[in-house]
């Protein structure tokens, strides 16, 4: 998909962020189905120069990634100046609160633990 394409009319812009490239396609194709405009990024680095171009709303990324965990990307995209503050809902396959907290302290809005439920991310997602 061409960064610089901005969404249909029926989409939500959605930037999937995980460095597991099967997390990041199961993600896009259960969002895909409901319309939204997709893209996806494979680590902290990518996300933040796709972030400034595509102007997500919505930023689904994974916590544990290699460059540039999604902790860090989040407190770079929280520091840019973008036309809209996006959402960010973090993915984690830990529990751990204190990782979840830092991220929520870091600029994430919301988390979500893996294997990411469809039900309750699509959930997540009608509530933004």
């Amino acid at each position: 998909m061409d960064i610089n394409k901005k969404a249909n009319s029926n989409g939500t812009r959605i930037l999937i962020v995980d460095d597991e490239k099967i997390e990041r396609t199961t993600l896009a194709g259960i969002l895909q189905a409901r319309g939204f405009d997709i893209h996806m990024a494979a680590d902290g680095e990518e996300t933040v120069r796709v972030a400034e171009v595509f102007e997500p709303e919505l930023i689904i990324m994974g916590i544990d990634m290699p460059r540039m965990d999604g902790r860090k990307a989040c407190e770079r995209i929280r520091s840019m100046k973008l036309t809209s503050r996006p959402t960010i809902i973090m993915v984690s396959s830990l529990s751990d609160n204190d990782v979840l907290a830092d991220a929520l302290r870091k600029g994430a809005d919301d988390f979500v633990i893996k294997p990411v439920n469809d039900v309750v991310l699509l959930a997540k997602i009608d509530a933004t």
